[in-house]
């Protein structure tokens, strides 16, 4: 029991109480602060002093008071205390010191009881953080497995998307493979029949320069006879 750590029940609070605290007939304890500002101490009180015994307006206060964790009333004036949590071994001495056996077995009772129910409240806490916190986790988890699916979603669209493209790519690269060598294929043709045109204009060019040549050759072959039949028509007169 001794390793419980008290913490105060205010839940926004919980810190850890290790000299002075408030507590209740309810079996709540509060840090100093937090019972201050919930109205169950006064400011001059002094360790283990009640919160007010015979003022009459105090008595208004404390008509009003109850507990900021389960919001019991506190209406007596020993329902909130202000203790020391590590008392000094003198006031060990003198706490009990006088009381009936009996008295001291049922307060003793009553301080266990204290103690059980503080353990237990903490346990229940632990539980209910555990859960919160699990319950989280799992929808953490769950959108991060969305997450997951959707981005391998995605990848996978991406991939067959690459996989399209590389084949068009592929695709194109084989037309322009292809254009290419009908190109080649249609220039090595062109060069073809530049060179028949070539041959054919270098023999059209030759046969007329044959015909030319044989016209003139003819031409003075029958220049020659006329000339010669001219001349034997002269001496024969």
């Amino acid at each position: 029991m001794d390793a419980l750590i008290l913490r105060c029940n205010i839940i926004r609070c919980r810190a850890n109480l290790e000299h002075r605290a408030v507590v209740t007939t309810c079996s709540h304890i509060f840090c100093p602060t937090c019972a201050e500002s919930h109205g169950l101490i006064i400011n001059n009180l002094s360790p283990n002093a009640s919160i007010h015994r015979a003022s009459t307006s105090h008595t208004h206060i404390l008509s009003q008071r109850s507990c900021p964790a389960c919001r019991s009333a506190l209406v007596a004036p020993d329902d909130a205390v202000l203790t020391v949590l590590n008392p000094s071994e003198e006031y060990k001495t003198s706490l009990l010191s006088g009381l009936a056996p009996g008295v001291i077995m049922e307060v003793a009772g009553r301080g266990l009881a204290f103690w059980g129910y503080q353990a237990m409240q903490e346990v229940l806490f632990q539980e209910t953080f555990a859960r919160n916190l699990g319950e989280k986790y799992a929808t953490l988890n769950a959108q991060l497995d969305k997450l997951v699916h959707d981005a391998n979603t995605e990848i996978s669209g991406l991939r067959k998307k690459l996989e399209q493209v590389t084949l068009e790519r592929e695709g194109v690269e084989r037309r322009c493979l292809e254009l290419g060598e009908i190109a080649r294929e249609k220039g090595r043709k062109a060069l073809q029949f530049q060179d028949l045109y070539d041959k054919l204009k270098r023999k059209m060019l030759l046969a007329n320069v044959q015909n030319a040549a044989n016209e003139t050759a003819e031409k003075m072959a029958m220049g020659g006879v006329m000339i010669g039949g001219h001349d034997q028509m002269h001496s024969h007169g």
